[in-house]
């Protein structure tokens, strides 16, 4: 019997789930009728070498970002470093214009994680809210540049040296809210202590939100 023929011609309320220990993650089919065939993916670090993405977007995706860590690094879906490649957007092929930044995707190889891996996630969303502060990948930043290019692994270890430099400018760039959440997360503040959820959402979650809103208040008025 095959199993794909069989679920794309009637698919069940519920293909199935993978679970381990708390954490379970269900597949449901799509809700509607759309067809796909027109979508494929692009990653947030095409959107960034592009140079597409406006300043209410990046703020936008930010916030987004975030919040997901918030929700998911709890659970085995984030167990190392937040990538650029790992990022997904469905995109239309025949719009160029119609990017869901609104609803990316984060692809993911489950394995077991130790506390250097979850420090190294925290760190890496750091350098993403960077990235997306100036609307530029790091690899392309002076700063970066002026350094070896590495191998697998220290290239990390670079980009984090140069994240460090580089953060420093943000608050002139895009206000102390936002210099405040990128820093929390390079120098790993949110994982100490048992209440860090309360506090990645006060140095974190909550200035992105605000810078956010600033954004969108000054688009509005225009």
């Amino acid at each position: 019997m095959d199993l794909c023929k069989i679920l794309s011609k009637r698919p069940p309320t519920c293909f199935g789930f993978l679970e381990e220990d708390d954490s379970r993650f269900v597949l449901y089919p799509p809700t509607n009728n759309e067809s796909t065939t027109n979508f494929t993916t692009i990653t947030l670090a095409n959107l960034l070498n592009g140079s597409t993405l406006t300043r209410r977007q990046r703020y936008s995706l930010a916030l987004t970002l975030a919040s997901s860590y918030l929700q998911l690094s709890s659970t085995p879906w984030l167990t190392g470093p937040l990538c650029k490649d790992d990022i997904l957007f469905l995109h239309d092929k025949t719009n160029d214009d119609s990017t869901l930044l609104d609803r990316p995707y984060i692809c993911r190889n489950f394995s077991p994680r130790s506390p250097a891996d979850a420090n190294r996630a925290l760190s890496t969303l750091g350098i993403r809210l960077l990235e997306l502060c100036f609307g530029t990948a790091i690899e392309c930043h002076k700063i970066r540049q002026q350094l070896p290019a590495g191998d697998a692994i220290s290239t990390p270890m670079l980009d984090y040296a140069a994240a460090l430099q580089w953060s420093q400018t943000v608050s002139e760039e895009a206000g102390p809210e936002f210099a405040e959440a990128i820093e929390w997360c390079l120098h790993g503040q949110a994982l100490r202590g048992d209440g860090w959820r309360k506090d990645i959402v006060r140095h974190v979650i909550d200035p992105l939100e605000y810078c956010h809103k600033q954004v969108a208040l000054g688009r509005s008025e225009q």
